[in-house]
């Protein structure tokens, strides 16, 4: 089985992190390159949510204020929905312009994907591990009293305001699943496994992947993007297989069953989740 991470582009991006910093350090500092997520990180960042919360531009435009238009975003956010509250607040001409949208899912996305630890988790990580993850991923602090959605219904809802305000047939979208999966996974020592112990212990990562393409389908099944790809890692050939399922073509039968677990069908049909609410 090919075990690898994801490679990064060196390409300067908009980026949209939580910060807190004021206008006035914007205007004197200078703004460091737009960091890639690394291969092996040295140490767990915690990513955090803010209201303050602010889109990065390149040092070359917040300097000069030049209306050049910012045409690829990234979005990393432990809160999804805070994450929305922030394009919510762009013009429609700044969607309107954007070409590239890349959605980094983290840590505490995965982990608490459906609002809770994954069941299937217990059997990979252990008390310590728990404890740590708690620390340096935590789940996103509920808004208001009435608590916040798991991950999987703010990824949707994230998913259906993009098809309501981006240019769909200009738009590339990109889904990054597999730099959480795979940070998890080599924190726990990736070579130490045998193949069949990853697709047993680590099935709800498979799980994860399948709601992600569900979750794609749903909102985008019917409706033309210019391009779409999720990338994944562990199995890594469960992103080009999810890029068909979600645009309807039919893959290669030698490359839909490489590089995925042994009890993935790869040409099975990944059905819409008919019971997604609007």
């Amino acid at each position: 089985m090919k075990l690898r991470a994801l490679s990064s582009s060196k390409q300067q991006h908009i980026q949209i992190f939580p910060l807190v910093i004021s206008c006035e350090q914007i205007s004197r500092a200078r703004l460091p390159s737009v960091p890639h997520l690394p291969l092996r990180p040295k140490q767990h960042t915690a990513t955090t949510t803010n209201p303050k919360f602010i889109a990065m531009a390149s040092h070359a435009q917040l300097k000069t204020g030049s209306t050049i238009p910012i045409t690829e975003l990234i979005i990393r956010d432990s809160s999804l929905e805070h994450a929305l509250e922030v394009l919510r607040g762009k013009t429609t001409k700044e969607l309107l312009e954007v070409r590239t949208l890349r959605i980094s899912l983290t840590e505490a996305n995965l982990l608490y994907w459906q609002g809770s630890l994954w069941t299937e988790a217990s059997s990979v990580f252990d008390k310590d591990d728990l404890e740590e993850y708690a620390r340096i991923y935590p789940a996103a602090t509920p808004k208001s009293t009435n608590g916040t959605s798991p991950p999987c219904e703010e990824f949707r809802t994230l998913l259906r305001f993009i098809a309501s305000s981006f240019d769909l047939g200009a738009l590339v979208l990109e889904v990054d699943a597999g730099s959480a999966a795979w940070s998890l996974f080599e924190d726990k020592g990736a070579g130490a496994y045998g193949e069949d112990d990853v697709d047993d212990e680590w099935r709800f990562i498979y799980e994860f992947y399948l709601d992600i393409g569900r979750a794609l389908i749903d909102v985008f099944g019917t409706t033309k993007l210019h391009k779409i790809n999720v990338k994944t890692a562990i199995w890594d050939g469960m992103g080009p297989w999810l890029d068909a399922q979600i645009c309807g073509k039919e893959l290669e039968t030698a490359r839909a069953v490489t590089g995925v677990p042994r009890y993935h069908t790869a040409t099975s049909r990944l059905q819409a989740n008919t019971t997604e609410k609007n």
